[in-house]
This record gives structure tokens, C-alpha cells and sequence, in this order.
């Protein structure tokens, strides 16, 4: 993945969207930059602390609260892994190609759809979390 072909799309996407902050651009160049330093991969695995290092925020809420807004917006897709010693999972879904993707959604079905409420768990519908209770 060309780091320039998202980075454009991205900030096409935006011009118009005034629910995108800096700090949401923030995080996306810092996500594009880690992807590029670990060799152009889509998605790239990565811990909260780099790239809110990257990206020069110090809240985790604020974080989470960008990165799940840019999912919901449809601009990435973020897979998390509720591990501290497992880095989460953030795909670009702009300027990516789709039958990659496609690929990558056949292989994970939790990438299928990412919206997660409080207390869930990736992958567990609504009655195994009951009966797991």
C-alpha cells in the first residue's frame, strides 16, 4: 500500500466531514505511518501507546473515542484484542484495494462488522455471552 493513495482519499473523504477533528487526522497519519514502517501492510497491528505516541495524545478515552468514531464513519476498520500483550487490529478502508479486503474479511470474521457494546467481546453473540455469564 502507497501511504500517499490513502493519505489523499482520506483527506478528500474529510474536506466535507466536520465531524473530523486534528486529532482523528492525527491518528490516521500516525496509523498510515506505522503501516509504512512495517511494510505497507493493511491492516497494521499495533498497541494504543504507539500510536498515541505517534500521534501526540495522552487520553486513552480520547482514543478510543476517535478511533470508534472512525470506524463507525467508515474511514477504518479496528478490530481490537481486549489483551494488553496482543496488538489490536486497524484496517484502511480508504484508497485500499477491495478484493484484498475481501480476502482479509473471509479469513476474520470479526472484521465482518465492528460495533461492539459496552461489555461485549468480539465474536460472541448476545446468548453465549449470557450463557458464559
Amino acid at each position: 500500500m502507497n501511504a500517499i493513495k490513502p493519505l489523499s482519499k482520506f483527506f478528500k473523504a474529510i474536506r466535507n466531514d466536520y465531524r473530523i477533528s486534528s486529532t482523528h487526522i492525527g491518528i490516521y497519519a500516525a496509523l498510515l505511518y506505522m503501516s509504512e514502517d512495517r511494510g505497507c501492510c493493511n491492516p497494521v497491528e499495533v498497541f494504543s501507546s504507539e500510536i498515541m505516541e505517534t500521534a501526540k495524545i495522552s487520553a486513552h478515552r480520547t482514543y478510543r473515542k476517535c478511533l470508534k468514531e472512525m470506524t463507525e464513519y467508515g474511514y477504518l476498520k479496528y478490530v481490537p484484542s481486549f489483551k494488553k500483550n496482543k496488538a489490536s487490529k486497524i484496517f484502511f478502508t480508504l484508497g485500499y484495494d477491495e478484493r484484498d479486503e475481501a480476502q482479509h474479511s473471509r479469513n476474520d470474521p470479526k472484521i465482518a462488522s465492528f460495533t461492539l457494546q459496552k461489555g461485549e467481546i468480539a465474536g460472541k453473540s448476545g446468548k453465549e455471552k449470557q450463557s458464559n455469564a
